[in-house]
């Protein structure tokens, strides 16, 4: 990220993951590592006050490709938590301005057991976030221009999986976030392996 993560967001993520690594923290758990990747959109037609120079009503729709990588536990139950970090770059070939979006989510959800091939996942947490409008390098000669913010909303993903194995998860996932400068969303396949199964 861009240095910009909050001590409150250093402070959750330590806290967090001291919780999901201790083995003895969850008698029944299983900790899980998770990759996605996938298309979102960026929508800046919120409150993005100070980005000056930026047409952000031409940014205003950013198609992006985005990352995700993953770590939590699940409960035999179907219950988890987990901690992401999320990357969303535009694509913009250098030609235009473009936006990058990063997060580091905290979440809790569920993800139905192994007893079925087919099953349905559902987070609802905390994302701290930072948003990075940048310059075109192509058409602005000089030093390149960068607006920077930061901030912590609510997000959601749901979505559905197919369990590979007791312990392979592929899934197709859905994720929304509203942000004060517009909203967040993001359609990605992604894989978790679970150990301990």
């Amino acid at each position: 990220m861009h240095g910009s993560l909050t001590l409150r967001a250093r402070k959750l993520c330590l806290t967090a993951l001291i919780l999901i690594a201790s083995p003895c923290a969850f008698a029944d758990a299983n900790v899980y590592l998770g990759l996605g990747l996938g298309v979102g959109d960026i929508d800046l037609s919120g409150d993005v006050s100070g980005s000056g120079e930026f047409d952000t009503a031409a940014l205003g729709g950013e198609n992006a490709l985005v990352a995700e990588f993953k770590f939590g536990v699940q409960l035999s139950s179907g219950w988890l938590a987990e901690i992401s970090f999320d990357d969303y770059e535009s694509v913009s070939l250098l030609l235009v301005d473009s936006v990058d979006y990063d997060a580091v989510r905290f979440g809790a959800g569920y993800s139905s057991p192994s007893a079925n091939p087919f099953g349905f996942s559902a987070r609802i947490g905390l994302a701290f976030w930072d948003l990075e409008l940048r310059e075109s390098p192509l058409f602005n000669p000089g030093s390149e221009a960068r607006f920077e913010t930061d901030g912590e909303d609510l997000y959601l993903q749901i979505g559905g999986e197919f369990h590979a194995a007791d312990n392979w998860r592929i899934g197709l996932d859905f994720d929304y976030s509203d942000t004060d400068f517009g909203t967040v969303r993001a359609l990605k396949i992604n894989t978790r392996f679970l150990f301990g199964r």
